[in-house]
């Protein structure tokens, strides 16, 4: 059965916001390998509003870099579900809205789902499925930087139970980012 896999930026002090992230070639080609293998991609609706504004751009704009345009496309061809209670509509290519982020509904995801589903960002949904114990991996990018401000990944939820994780990789950019791969210990 696929996995859900977590995919998030965090600083030094803790802080997961999208200005805080060195997202250079090397970040994205990365992301690119990473996400190639997926079935499709989870998001919050704070994430995917603003990845749905970004992205989708990049495919018209032949001015930027190969490794954008690469994550552009191959996130714009992919299933994209988005977990909102208040979003009425989405727009980009292959979006559905998901109102509720039920153990069953996130099953019924991963059991139709052609690979593993990554969630990309949205903190809050990583803090609510985590929580349910329904998170299998995490990648945690760890930006070299202190932003001393922003949303914090368990700012809005006490941890129900402990999750024991394994290291299973690690890797440093060129620009100080170390990526950090855990599997959950089950």
């Amino acid at each position: 059965m696929p996995k859900i896999i977590s995919f998030l930026n965090i600083t030094v002090d803790g802080f997961c916001g999208h200005d805080a992230v060195i997202a250079d070639a090397e970040h994205h080609r990365f992301a690119c390998n990473i996400i190639d293998r997926a079935g499709g991609v989870l998001f919050g609706r704070v994430t995917y509003e603003m990845f749905e504004s970004f992205w989708p751009n990049i495919l018209k704009n032949s001015n930027d870099s190969e490794s954008m345009f690469a994550f552009a496309k191959l996130i714009n061809d992919l299933p994209k579900f988005v977990f909102s209670r208040s979003l009425v509509d989405v727009f980009w290519n292959r979006s559905a809205i998901v109102r509720d982020n039920h153990e069953s509904t996130i099953k019924s995801l991963k059991e139709d789902a052609d690979g593993d589903l990554y969630v990309l960002g949205s903190p809050g949904l990583v803090s609510a499925l985590t929580d349910k114990g329904l998170i299998d991996e995490y990648y945690f990018l760890v930006q070299p930087m202190m932003a001393g401000a922003g949303p914090r990944l368990f700012d809005t939820r006490q941890m129900v139970f402990r999750t024991n994780m394994k290291l299973i990789d690690t890797q440093t950019f060129n620009s100080g980012v170390m990526v950090m791969h855990y599997g959950v210990k089950k």
